[in-house]
């Protein structure tokens, strides 16, 4: 060991305490008496390379070789794996379906057009004379559907348009 730090054993070595002591007394006031090397030991420590400290303990430890050996192997096992499986996707392309443009425009109107045929169904004189020989709360003196009738005729348009689109495929 240099002779700027102590050794652990020293210092927990019980028998002689005060010689430890003197030892680190003696050096806190070497570096008093010579305060010109501190800003000089401040530099070095700011300039020392971690990494590499860091590099050189581990470099000489056999279970942390072993060990980042092992992690070296798992990662390039996992990524050999994950490229294999890329060139698999890769090879196997999707089969992209493409709908005719007639295909497409009908499926876009099919709801307007359910709506537009069941209101031209129920909102005709023919249907309002039947429904209120029927149901006559539905209308009023006049023979016109009140609200009623007209809540009534809305939800079956409704019903029978969610039913059309829903089990009529294009």
């Amino acid at each position: 060991m240099d002779d700027k730090s102590t050794p652990i054993e020293n210092l927990n070595n019980k028998v002689d305490d005060t010689e430890v002591v003197n030892k680190l007394l003696s050096k806190y006031n070497n570096l008093q008496d010579n305060y010109q090397t501190i800003p000089q030991m401040e530099e070095n420590f700011e300039k020392r390379n971690l990494n590499e400290e860091i590099y050189n303990l581990n470099s000489n430890n056999i279970a942390y070789n072993e060990h980042h050996k092992k992690e070296m192997q798992r990662i390039n096992n996992s990524n050999q794996y994950n490229d294999e499986q890329y060139e698999d996707d890769e090879e196997s392309e999707y089969e992209v379906i493409e709908i005719p443009l007639w295909k497409r425009i009908v499926n876009e109107i099919k709801i307007p057009f359910f709506i537009f045929i069941f209101i031209l169904v129920f909102f005709n004189c023919t249907f309002d004379k039947y429904l209120l020989n029927k149901v006559p709360i539905l209308g009023n003196k006049y023979n016109e559907c009140n609200t009623y009738g007209f809540l009534l005729k809305a939800f079956l348009i409704a019903l029978l348009s969610y039913l059309c689109i829903r089990f009529i495929r294009i």
